[in-house]
């Protein structure tokens, strides 16, 4: 990390923290984190800085999503049969490369993968010693899944890879997948207390997963060794499960009620929405629904008949939502940005408060509160300038052209969505 310290001059930002504007204010980065914030007037340059000139520029914290899949793309899913056939087995794994660079572009500094390739951790090491352009990368590898609920699609090579993951049923049977997982490289544990969508007639989005002692077993052992618990889950009674288990954040969370608002609450539960991914029956291509199977389709519709309200009544009664996108379901890669316009318009979410979901309260609910989240000192330099600012408009996120600068650790990534080509 470069000693040189990165100046951003007469700029205004928001702290995430009470949603308040300091104004004309001077913000330093310095060994990858903010080291001085205040008055412009007060501030004494030195000749080795590196100077931004943020006036008439709005700066917000680096941006997370915090559930991707940057093995796949949505061509994936769109056209499995044909795509298994005209591929090689590595392809998933470069695939990788090329979306977590993208995210960049609009913002994104930190991502959290929900499952994917076992190369991701070589990608996320490689991103870390500075050799590939990406962002911050959290990972869950293979997703712990119930054996006889989910109905893979892949080549056959990837079926049997992900066959041999899956765990022995039983308290010992999910402890040893755990430590498994963490040896494979994972941050965090992905699961799923409830069937899935795009999974075919044998994962059921109604059916809870797991027993108690099951899931109790993941998220114990999971806490002991220093993860956490993510748990994709439809319905009611699998995302309870997953809440009295201790689950950390509960991912789409399509049927909620008050019974379990209240549990959540008082388990201190974090929701990521995924409103993108579960509305995007109703607006997606139609030769993209025209392939899709029957099933597929009745339960994608019953997921967005219910997610908004659920998600609506969630947010009103103050249980923390985070930024997610579940990419590539909803489109290629980096759209987090039209997840946060849908969350300000489905759920009356305020620009900004969509912004703190998307900055501190991902960044809590990462574990990674003290270290990213707001423009604090001490804290990763990770930042993102604006060419205005968004109180009155989350639609300028739509427009690369809006993102001025997005810096990393002090380091600029990207400017007017073109990535830093220092590292081509």
């Amino acid at each position: 990390m470069t000693s040189t310290r990165t100046v951003v001059k007469n700029v205004s930002f928001l702290d995430t923290e009470t949603l308040a504007v300091n104004e004309n204010q001077t913000i330093v980065i310095q060994h990858g984190k903010f080291s001085w914030i205040g008055d412009e007037g007060s501030f004494e340059e030195q000749d080795q800085d590196t100077i931004i000139n943020g006036e008439g520029k709005f700066a917000i914290p680096g941006l997370f999503d915090m559930h991707v899949h940057l093995s796949y793309e949505q061509a994936d899913l769109q056209k499995r049969g044909q795509f298994i056939l005209r591929r090689k087995e590595e392809y998933a794994d470069l695939l990788g490369v090329k979306h977590a660079a993208q995210y960049l572009k609009i913002g994104v500094t930190t991502v959290r993968g929900c499952g994917g390739r076992k190369s991701l951790a070589s990608l996320r090491q490689l991103i870390n010693e500075g050799k590939l352009l990406g962002p911050r990368l959290k990972l869950a590898l293979s997703t712990v899944v119930q054996p006889g609920n989910q109905e893979y699609f892949g080549t056959q090579a990837m079926i049997d890879d992900l066959r041999n993951k899956e765990p022995i049923s039983g308290k010992d049977g999910i402890i040893h997948t755990v430590r498994s997982r963490k040896a494979d490289g994972s941050d965090h544990i992905k699961t799923t207390t409830t069937g899935g969508v795009l999974h075919g007639k044998t994962s059921d989005v109604t059916q809870s997963l797991w027993t108690d002692e099951e899931l109790e077993a993941m998220v114990s052992e999971a806490e002991r060794i220093g993860m956490y618990v993510a748990a994709h889950a439809h319905q009611t009674s699998g995302i309870n499960a997953a809440v009295r288990a201790g689950v950390r954040t509960i991912e789409h969370s399509t049927i909620l009620d008050e019974e379990t608002i209240k549990l959540m609450l008082d388990k201190g539960t974090y929701i990521t929405p995924t409103q993108s991914a579960g509305t995007y029956i109703y607006h997606m291509d139609n030769s993209y629904r025209q392939g899709l199977p029957p099933e597929v389709i009745s339960k994608w519709e019953l997921v967005s008949e219910k997610m908004v309200e659920s998600h609506k009544l969630a947010h009103e009664q103050g249980v923390p939502l985070t930024l997610g996108t579940d990419a590539p379901v909803a489109g290629d890669h980096a759209h987090t940005n039209l997840e946060m316009q849908l969350m300000a318009n489905h759920l009356d979410m305020s620009p900004y408060e969509v912004i703190k979901s998307g900055t501190l309260i991902s960044a809590e609910a990462m574990k990674m509160g003290e270290l990213l989240g707001s423009i604090s000192l001490g804290k990763f330099g990770d930042l993102v300038l604006l060419n205005q600012d968004p109180r009155d408009n989350i639609d300028i996120f739509m427009n690369v052209e809006n993102i001025d600068t997005v810096l990393k650790e002090g380091q600029i990534v990207s400017q007017q969505g073109k990535l830093n080509s220092n590292f081509f």
